[in-house]
């Protein structure tokens, strides 16, 4: 249903991917509440793994990061890692298996200890009975004391034991609307915003305020991305709520139907990907990063781009659809190049490089001022162009590195020296985007003479 709803969306067919989002959103809404089992989406990107090791606190319980967490858990006793470890094993993250029952153990923990986070944690475990019996008691006595802390989630979990009646609580839907809308007015938490929506929209504890309930669920979902705020919105906007449908607007429903879809648990496979990656898998990765491409996550294209080029494929297709700002950078050195499945298009290049520069990337920057400096393939020369790249540039990144690359470089062209050099870009690996750091061996060499006839006239001006 979500592949069918991005291809119809994709030829224009807004009504058609509007039924199919509803019908993906409806499987992906039962998904989402099936008790203790919430689909959760690591969308883990691969696009920068050349500059740092992505793979860090992925690995669940055998990962480096996670150990010495788990150790000022258990051994030194520190709160709030007693509270991340409650987390991990609540939702599954990071590469740990989902434990309820471990989950609970360490917010209880911490929750007697006195953390107030760990305390509407383990109050919202025992009050569904997640990984613990039943008990809206201790719950309720959990909950009571945070909210006197003014904790968010605490005075949303009062609201819901009023609101449906729990343990010695009568159910009172008023009651339960002041807590939510108590909670909601801090605007910190999105299930007290959607709670508070939620009432005001079918008339629950209040009369129906169809004003108030998109005022509430608007900033639920734009703010905190609340699921069933989402939800919520595309059905209202789609006209298929009790409310009618005077009201239905197709353009402002689509977005919130595909957010819902996106959250269906089909959204596992990018992690199914990375998993794969992690264990040098390549080819399961890609394959896995396939299907959650068709699926529409951003991510899974930028992953491909970086796969395809790993292992030598056709990945510059994926750059023109990759979301990353670096994506323009490598698309430059693939044109520049002739590789990644194009073919050699000097102009491109530097297109994609200006491209670059304006996104904000030094090295673009700089690259667009290096072929306007030299020219190449029918790029006319232009020192003033280039020179406007290279202060671009050092703008952009003004480290000691770039210092020291540009205005080298603006020695060089202000000696004349520019002929002197490479007329060649050269990225550290056939693979690798090109970076300041790459500069070729000659340019470096001539530069650096342009530096030193500087310094002498310098100092013999310095004499006169």
């Amino acid at each position: 249903m979500a592949i069918l709803a991005r291809k119809y969306q994709q030829s224009k067919d807004a009504e058609t991917a509007a039924q199919y989002y509803s019908w993906a959103g409806t499987e992906a809404h039962r998904a989402y509440h099936r008790p203790g089992q919430e689909p959760l989406h690591e969308m883990n990107s691969l696009f920068h793994a050349d500059d740092v090791d992505v793979t860090l606190g992925q690995a669940g319980d055998d990962d480096a990061w996670i150990q010495f967490q788990k150790m000022r858990a258990d051994v030194e006793g520190d709160l709030d890692a007693m509270t991340a470890m409650g987390d991990l094993y609540y939702w599954g993250a990071r590469g740990c298996v989902r434990d309820h029952a471990r989950a609970f153990r360490y917010f209880q923990r911490a929750a007697d200890a006195g953390h107030v986070v760990a305390m509407s944690a383990a109050g919202g475990m025992l009050l569904k009975g997640e990984g613990v019996d039943q008990n809206n008691v201790t719950a309720i006595a959990y909950y009571e004391t945070a909210a006197a802390a003014h904790n968010v989630r605490a005075l949303n979990g009062l609201g819901y034991i009023h609101f449906y009646g729990s343990a010695n609580v009568t159910q009172n839907q008023t009651k339960g609307l002041e807590y939510f809308e108590a909670a909601a007015q801090l605007q910190s938490d999105g299930d007290s915003l959607f709670n508070t929506g939620y009432c005001y929209l079918r008339g629950l504890g209040a009369e129906v305020n169809t004003t108030r309930a998109l005022e509430y669920l608007t900033v639920a979902a734009r703010s905190f991305g609340h699921f069933d705020a989402v939800y919520e919105l595309g059905a209202f906007y789609l006209g298929v709520r009790p409310t009618g449908n005077d009201h239905r607007n197709l353009a402002a429903a689509m977005p919130y139907l595909q957010a819902t879809t996106d959250a269906g648990p089909w959204g596992k496979s990018a992690r199914l990907g990375f998993d794969l990656y992690r264990r040098r898998e390549m080819q399961g990765a890609i394959w896995r990063y396939h299907e959650a491409h068709e699926l529409g996550y951003p991510v899974a294209t930028g992953n491909l781009a970086y796969l395809y080029g790993l292992v030598g494929g056709d990945h510059a297709q994926y750059l023109l659809q990759a979301t990353e700002i670096e994506a323009s950078l490598r698309l430059g050195d693939c044109y520049y190049y002739g590789k990644g499945g194009v073919t050699k298009d000097v102009r491109k290049a530097l297109a994609y490089y200006t491209k670059a520069s304006a996104d904000g990337l030094s090295i673009g920057a700089y690259n667009a001022g290096f072929l306007y400096e030299h020219g190449d393939d029918g790029i006319t020369a232009d020192a003033n162009r280039a020179r406007r790249y290279y202060e671009r540039a050092l703008e952009l990144s003004p480290s000691p590195e770039t210092y020291l690359v540009v205005y080298l470089s603006l020695a060089r062209m202000s000696l004349g020296l520019t002929s002197w050099s490479t007329s060649r870009l050269v990225p550290v690996t056939d693979d690798d985007a090109s970076t300041i750091d790459a500069m070729p061996f000659g340019t470096v060499a001539t530069a650096l003479t342009a530096a030193m006839v500087v310094g002498m006239t310098m100092r013999f001006w310095r004499r006169s």
